[in-house]
C-alpha cells in the first residue's frame, strides 16, 4: 500500500464504409445468433439494495445497468436486476433483501448492506452470496459475523486508518478527535470498530483519539441542520482542533462542512481530514460546495483512468448519468465506487457462467471465491472477504 502524497480523399472513405458494412454484419449475426437461442438461456436474476437517491447509489444503478447491457451485448446472457431502494435505512435495507431472495427469487444479492445488516437476512446469513458495494470493508478474519458468502468490494477500512494515521503522524498531530456517522453501516460493531483501528493506526505514529462523536444520519432526524449544528457546537467547545471524518455519507458530509463553515470551524487553526467514501465522491461536486471544504485533506483510492477501458466506460457513464439526472448532467464523472458497482455484476456473470444449471447458492459462493480478473477499478479477487490487490490512495487538497 502506497499514500500517496491521417493520400487521397476516397481511400479513408471506402475503408471506413467496409468497416462499417463489417461491424453491421457482425452485430446482425450476433443478434440472430442471440435470437436463434434465446429460448434455450435461462435467466439468472440479480437482486440489488442500494439508496437510491444518494449520490454514490445513483452512480452504482447507472453502472449496474451498464455492465448487464455490455454483458447481453457480448454474451447473450440474460440476466434480470431487481433494484430495491434502501433508502439509507438498515432495517428496511435488510426488510428488501428479504422480499428480493423470497418473492423475486433471486440468486445473487449486491447492493450497500453491510455484513452485520446482511446477518439480518436468515438465507444470507447461512448459505446466500451477497456482494456488498459498501465503500469500505472489513477483514472477516477480524469479524465476529464470519461468513463464506459475503463479498466486499472494497478494501479492509484498516488500510485507510493507516494512510489518515501517516498524515497525522506526518504534521505530528498528537491528539485528534474521531467523527463517523452512526446507522450508515458502521454503528455498533463497524461504528466502535473503526474507532478501534484508527487508535492503533495513530498509536503507531505517537498520536491518541482525544474525543470521537457518532453524528445521527440524515435519515434518522427531522432537522438534520439543527441536529448536525448542535453536534458541532459540542465539538467546538473542546480544546483539540484535529477532525478526522470517518465513514460519513456524501450528503451528509456536504451539510457538515457547509454548518461547519458557518460556525467558523474551517478557519485557521481547524484541521480536516476525510476519509475516502467522501474524497472519492468530491469530483462531482460544484464550486459552492467546494469552497465549504476548504483546505481539507483527504484520501481517495486511485485507479488507472488512462487505460482506453475507462475513457469509453466514463464517456457512456456520463450519457448515461446525464440523461437519468439532467440536474447533475454537468458533474457525471464516475467515481470508484461506480467502477466497483461494474466490475461486481462482471463477476457475477463470469461466476454464473461458469456454474451448471441448477446449482445451489454454495455452489455460487463458491465460484465467486475463485474469481480473479482485471475490471475498470483494477484486480477484483477476493481474500477474507474483502479485495485482495492492496490499495493506492492519492491524498487531496480541497
Amino acid at each position: 500500500m502506497s499514500c500517496v502524497l491521417s493520400f487521397f480523399l476516397f481511400i479513408p472513405v471506402f475503408v471506413l464504409a467496409v468497416a462499417e458494412s463489417k461491424a453491421k454484419a457482425n452485430v446482425d449475426r450476433g443478434i440472430k445468433s442471440c435470437e436463434a437461442i434465446e429460448e434455450e438461456l435461462s435467466v439468472a436474476r440479480i437482486g440489488g439494495v442500494i439508496n437510491l437517491k444518494s449520490r454514490m447509489g445513483k452512480e452504482q444503478k447507472i453502472a449496474m445497468e451498464m455492465a448487464l447491457e455490455d454483458i447481453s451485448g457480448s454474451t447473450c446472457a440474460k440476466l434480470d436486476l431487481h433494484l430495491k431502494d434502501s433508502q439509507a435505512n438498515p432495517a428496511r435495507a435488510a426488510a428488501s433483501a428479504i422480499d428480493l431472495i423470497r418473492s423475486k427469487q433471486v440468486e445473487v444479492l449486491v447492493g450497500t448492506l453491510t455484513l452485520q445488516e446482511a446477518a439480518l437476512v436468515p438465507e444470507t446469513y447461512s448459505k446466500f452470496p451477497f456482494v456488498s458495494l459498501t465503500s469500505a470493508a472489513i477483514s472477516l478474519e477480524l469479524n465476529p459475523f464470519q461468513s463464506t458468502t459475503f463479498f466486499q468490494m472494497a478494501n479492509d477500512v484498516v488500510f485507510q486508518t493507516q494512510c489518515i494515521a501517516a498524515i497525522v503522524g506526518y504534521f505530528q498531530w498528537r491528539k485528534v478527535t474521531a467523527i463517523h456517522e452512526h446507522n450508515n453501516g458502521f454503528s455498533s460493531y463497524m461504528g466502535s470498530g473503526i474507532i478501534t483501528l484508527l487508535s492503533d493506526s495513530l498509536r503507531s505514529v505517537n498520536s491518541e483519539i482525544e474525543n470521537h462523536k457518532a453524528f445521527p444520519s440524515l435519515s434518522s432526524v427531522s432537522n438534520p441542520q439543527t441536529a448536525i449544528e448542535e453536534e458541532l457546537k459540542l465539538l467546538k467547545s473542546k480544546s483539540n482542533r484535529v477532525f478526522i471524518v470517518l465513514q460519513f455519507s456524501y450528503e451528509s458530509a456536504l451539510l457538515l462542512f457547509k454548518k461547519a463553515k458557518q460556525m467558523g470551524m474551517m478557519e485557521k487553526g481547524y484541521v480536516w481530514i476525510i476519509s475516502d467514501e467522501i474524497a472519492s465522491l468530491l469530483d462531482s461536486t460544484d464550486a459552492a460546495v467546494k469552497l465549504n471544504m476548504q483546505g481539507v485533506l483527504g484520501i481517495k483510492t486511485s485507479f488507472e483512468d488512462s487505460r482506453k477501458a475507462f475513457g469509453h466506460f466514463r464517456n457512456r457513464f456520463r450519457r448515461f448519468y446525464g440523461s437519468k439526472y439532467p440536474e447533475e448532467e454537468e458533474h457525471s464523472s464516475p467515481s470508484i465506487f461506480a467502477l466497483r458497482a461494474y466490475d461486481a455484476i462482471c463477476a457475477i456473470s463470469q461466476a454464473l457462467r461458469n456454474l451448471q444449471e441448477n446449482f445451489t447458492p454454495k455452489d455460487l459462493s463458491e465460484t465467486l471465491l475463485l474469481i480473479n480478473f482485471r475490471g475498470l477499478s483494477g484486480k477484483i479477487r477476493f481474500k477474507n472477504g474483502t479485495l485482495s490487490q492492496s490499495p493506492t490512495f492519492q491524498i487531496i487538497n480541497c
